[in-house]
């Protein structure tokens, strides 16, 4: 480890870069821009007190729950809409 590195006790912020011979398991590879942003998010979130946020789920039934949770949720908000209209004019 770098000697100034292990002498600072503060929160560390790990970033994973792809380097040749090393395998992130769970990281999504993305670009140096994507990965600047998400760490300057967390770093925004470490200076305000918080726990940085996980990115985007890499799990593609992850996403597909959030895609089917939207629909059921808009079925839900079309359901109660044409209820109120109902109880209005009906």
């Amino acid at each position: 480890m770098v000697p100034w590195l292990s002498a600072y006790r503060g929160q560390r912020l790990v970033v994973p870069q792809p380097l040749e011979g090393w395998t992130w398991p769970g990281a999504a590879t993305r670009s140096l821009r994507e990965l600047a942003e998400e760490a300057v998010g967390a770093i925004r979130q470490m200076a305000e007190g918080d726990l940085p946020r996980a990115g985007l789920p890499s799990n593609p039934w992850a996403i597909a729950g959030y895609v089917l949770g939207g629909l059921f949720a808009i079925q839900l908000l079309i359901g109660l809409f044409a209820l109120l209209v109902s109880s209005l004019f009906g």
